[in-house]
């Protein structure tokens, strides 16, 4: 049985290498029992950051704390923690139940609370029965459960897991991603999540924490980074959108632009009357219309991507706007003319002002 979780805390965190900034003032809070998503573009610091709190790496400043326990002084191996790696870093000449039973038998436990820590990890992973197998008999899904488990079986206090689907084929990687949140689920103890997969950090995350050039840019539920992004960034991130020119109202409740369905639209939130800047349209909130039609944005259907029930077409307006439409059922071809509107019952949508 897992250690009680406690709060993982990082107090202003920063690190350099050389007279690079990887990550500058970091503060972030891992609630108990929580799965954390560490996403963010390749060089955004997500990888430092799990390496500091795995104690691979000592920050420069700040410090990091695991319930009242300040964990930055100590060495990696006096932690405590679990750690996948994103090449698993299985040993092939051992058995399943060899490669989970590697981390516990340095500790000297009597033989018999090896086993029964290896049949328990073995156990919550689904994989009994499969001990006796080498690593290279079983399939690459089976062997992200095998090191999920020798990470499990020292009743570790925090799990890191480190791009653990990355080396997966794609259907492999969707079905083992759907296994790993239901296991993490069940397991109830603190992880801390690195992918650069917004797919995977929205399954597998309760929260997640954004980074971008070594700053956290917002944490929050998958929801309320789509819904709500922080900035621009964040916007263009995570999700799929279309960024239209626009410009604040004097009253700053509303926004218009020669792209932007619907002429004038109120806000999702006030800005400053008379900025400019651009309005953020996802592609379930745009249709398609009849060329002509009342509030319709004039276009031509540019490309096409087929998504099974739901299918994504690119319309570009006569200013050389690019709009990103959502539709069901059947697909215009590449060069039909059409018109875009808002979709029933879309969302006001946000605003973000150009700096200066």
């Amino acid at each position: 049985m897992s250690r009680p979780s406690l709060p993982l805390v990082l107090d202003r965190v920063g690190k350099r290498f050389d007279a690079v900034a990887v990550l500058a003032d970091l503060s972030l809070t891992v609630e108990p029992g929580e799965v954390l998503a560490l996403l963010g573009p390749s060089g955004s610091g997500k990888t430092t950051l799990l390496r500091l709190i795995a104690g691979f790496e000592s920050p420069d400043t700040g410090s990091l704390s695991l319930g009242d326990e300040r964990i930055d002084r100590l060495p990696a191996e006096r932690r405590g923690f679990g750690m996948v790696f994103q090449h698993y870093a299985l040993f092939p000449h051992l058995t399943v139940a060899g490669n989970v039973a590697f981390g516990l038998e340095g500790r000297r436990l009597p033989r018999g609370e090896v086993d029964r820590r290896v049949a328990s990890a073995l156990a919550r992973v689904e994989l009994t029965g499969l001990g006796s197998r080498r690593v290279s008999e079983i399939s690459g899904g089976q062997q992200q459960r095998v090191a999920l488990a020798r990470a499990l079986a020292p009743e570790p206090r925090l799990l890191l897991l480190d791009e653990p689907l990355s080396n997966l084929d794609p259907s492999l990687r969707e079905r083992t991603r759907r296994d790993l949140a239901r296991f993490l689920a069940e397991l109830g103890i603190t992880t801390v999540l690195v992918t650069h997969e917004q797919e995977e950090a929205f399954e597998l995350g309760r929260r997640v924490a954004l980074l971008h050039g070594g700053r956290l840019v917002q944490v929050g539920t998958p929801e309320q980074l789509y819904g709500a992004p922080a900035d621009r960034f964040v916007a263009g991130f995570v999700g799929r959108a279309s960024f239209v020119p626009a410009r604040v109202d004097a009253d700053g409740t509303a926004i218009a632009g020669d792209a932007l369905p619907g002429g004038t639209l109120r806000l999702a939130a006030p800005a400053p009357a008379g900025s400019r800047g651009e309005a953020m349209l996802r592609p379930e909130e745009l249709a398609l219309a009849a060329p002509g039609s009342a509030g319709a944005v004039p276009g031509v259907v540019v490309t096409t991507r087929f998504g099974g029930a739901l299918s994504w077409v690119v319309v570009r307006t006569p200013g050389g706007i690019e709009l990103e439409v959502q539709v069901a059922g059947e697909r215009p071809a590449a060069g039909t003319p059409t018109g875009v509107v808002r979709a029933a019952g879309a969302p006001p949508p946000r605003f973000f002002p150009v700096p200066g």
